[in-house]
């Protein structure tokens, strides 16, 4: 959406205004990654942080593709999966398998639906990564503290 004249204030302001619209209302919205079209929760920022930072990411697709080159039975495995624009990214180029990694309920019902649009052989595991000496839980997890408890951890899925 272009903002035109408006603001800094006036622009916060209109983004804080959408965002709980967009949590109350629950509404997902379609976003393009490379070949794919994938649906974002209402809330979530990521097409507005690649917009105001194109660069974010690109050289994913390009990575994966020089890797498959060497490496044709390339898989990938994409911990912290979120709804999967990773995936979609490591898919841009070339048909890779991908193994998505992801427990968390707020994103697992479109990361379900994500998965159906990219290429066959991407899976999902629903499961949380974890500490290595016992399994990890969403209550001790809010969603903008995902990311750093990953660190130094083992994944923590069931019969795995």
């Amino acid at each position: 959406m272009p903002w035109g004249d408006v603001d800094v204030k006036e622009r916060n302001l209109l983004d804080r205004i959408r965002s709980k619209l967009a949590r109350l209302l629950d509404i997902p919205k379609p976003y393009r990654i490379g070949r794919f079209e994938l649906l974002l929760s209402g809330d979530h920022l990521l097409d507005r942080h690649q917009t105001e930072y194109r660069l974010t990411d690109t050289a994913l697709g390009e990575i994966v593709r020089l890797a498959a080159s060497k490496y044709p039975d390339l898989t990938a495995i994409d911990i912290g999966a979120n709804v999967g624009d990773t995936a979609a990214l490591m898919c841009r180029h070339l048909d890779v398998p991908v193994l998505c990694v992801e427990g968390h309920p707020a994103f697992l019902a479109l990361l379900r639906r994500n998965v159906a649009r990219l290429p066959a052989g991407t899976e999902i595991a629903a499961c949380l990564v974890g500490p290595a000496d016992g399994p990890a839980s969403t209550e001790s997890l809010e969603k903008t503290q995902w990311d750093r408890n990953a660190a130094a951890c083992a994944c923590a899925c069931a019969g795995r």
